[in-house]
């Protein structure tokens, strides 16, 4: 099974010709986008240009590397962004993505893309689909990059729970209601944004900066229980609407903190 290494990503990324697209989100893109970063840094990749999505074809590169998230669902728009680089005549790579519902039509430009999965779900639901093992991967979060040094600037030292639920439709219909004192602190930015490395930075310090007022964080926030664990936090992660969290907890995260629970539903 190939992983960044073996499909040779860090040679994709130093190489000429190419440029680079942070997924659009919210501020657990953002976390995804200064790993990114981070991860440029220890493959000596990072003079690749990192541009918004919308000037993706006119930088003329041959080869468009996607940034990692889970946007490749239906509720979202990234599919037709892939769609339009590779009729346009470019070689997309995708970053560590979950993938859901869209199989087929990944399939269908499978000739031009290639695609790192996040968690074994996603690789093993395109693999039957008949994507092309030789151009699939499976390979951590992008986040799991993100240097020691970022994460602890700022100690554990709080107390209390920090509820941190999502309030869009990635949230289980039959999960519990959020709690009275639930702040959804990933939506405080929302948008095309991470191309921007100082705003990238800025937005992650400040989630860092405010769950480090805790010690606890019950979420449905991937990243948000990814970066309490990596913070050192007592983590709670519950499932969302699909098998995103699930999947990711038991390849990533699970064995990684020993503090760090999935609540099932």
């Amino acid at each position: 099974m190939n992983n960044l290494q073996s499909l040779e990503i860090p040679f994709h990324l130093r190489k000429e010709g190419v440029c680079l697209v942070m997924n659009p989100g919210n501020a657990g893109d953002a976390l995804i986008a200064l790993g990114t970063r981070h991860y440029l840094q220890s493959i000596n990749a990072e003079d690749v240009p990192v541009v918004p999505s919308w000037q993706a074809l006119d930088v003329g590169t041959k080869t468009i590397v996607f940034g990692g998230g889970g946007s490749l669902i239906p509720l979202y728009n990234s599919l037709a962004s892939i769609r339009a680089w590779i009729d346009a005549g470019r070689q997309v790579i995708v970053l560590p993505h979950t993938t859901f519902g869209l199989e087929t039509d990944l399939v269908g430009m499978s000739a031009n893309l290639m695609i790192v999965c996040r968690e074994e779900i996603s690789y093993e639901r395109l693999e039957k689909a008949g994507f092309p093992t030789e151009r699939l991967g499976l390979d951590h979060d992008m986040a799991f990059h993100l240097k020691g040094e970022f994460l602890t600037r700022y100690p554990r030292s709080g107390i209390g729970i920090a509820n941190c639920f999502r309030t869009d439709g990635e949230r289980r219909i039959d999960a519990a209601p959020v709690p009275a004192n639930n702040v959804d602190i990933s939506m405080s930015w929302n948008g095309n944004f991470w191309h921007s490395a100082d705003l990238t930075e800025a937005v992650c310090s400040g989630l860092t900066a405010y769950l480090s007022c805790f010690d606890t964080v019950h979420t449905d926030r991937l990243h948000i229980g990814i970066l309490g664990a990596s913070l050192g936090l007592n983590t709670v992660l519950y499932e969302n609407s699909y098998y995103k969290n699930r999947a990711i907890f038991e390849y990533s995260i699970g064995a990684r903190f020993p503090y760090a629970k999935l609540k099932t539903v």
